[in-house]
């Protein structure tokens, strides 16, 4: 039996799992922080879920990978957040053993969904558009080339901006006095 709903997948089980431990570890934390590093990890945990389930619902892969996308991104702000909340005292070493596994789990299990959804697209998506997570040294140099600048030919008209049209070219400016 396939996937029917965003709630038949196992990272988004594991995403909801991973908010109640969030959640549950943070009314632990000290009160000043309640406002602070405590909304901050409930906010990013909340959005690791909910960005599966709404990728799910969009109608084409790219958005879809989109959204799973900024879900790896709220994944890793909630890893970073944990490691936060450790070096300030806020977590026993069984509290931070009972995130690390689920931290992975989700992770992993993130990677492996944009990793099958680009395999479906094919080449239509770029490589490195939806790249997963790898240590800087181990991913390729990037061009860092200029693109090609449009330079207008000695023919072209100058164009006058219109009203409808607030990001129109003006046309050449006038020579510095």
């Amino acid at each position: 039996m396939g996937v029917r709903s965003y709630r038949d997948l196992i990272a988004w089980q594991r995403a909801m799992e991973l908010v109640e431990r969030v959640y549950a570890m943070t009314r632990r934390f000290p009160d000043d922080e309640r406002y602070g590093l405590a909304s901050q990890m409930r906010r990013a945990a909340v959005s690791i879920p909910s960005n599966i389930a709404e990728g799910h619902g969009r109608l084409h892969r790219p958005d879809y990978l989109r959204f799973l996308s900024v879900a790896r991104g709220s994944f890793m702000e909630v890893e970073t957040q944990v490691e936060i909340a450790d070096r300030l005292g806020y977590l026993s070493t069984e509290e931070m053993a009972d995130l690390a596994g689920p931290l992975r789990e989700v992770g992993r299990l993130l990677n492996g969904l944009v990793r099958s959804l680009r395999l479906d697209l094919g080449s239509t998506v770029k490589e490195d558009s939806y790249m997963l997570y790898t240590p800087l040294a181990e991913t390729e140099p990037m061009d860092s080339s200029p693109p090609n600048p449009v330079v207008p030919s000695p023919t072209d008209s100058p164009k006058i901006a219109s009203s409808e049209s607030p990001t129109a070219n003006p046309g050449p400016l006038p020579p510095d006095p």
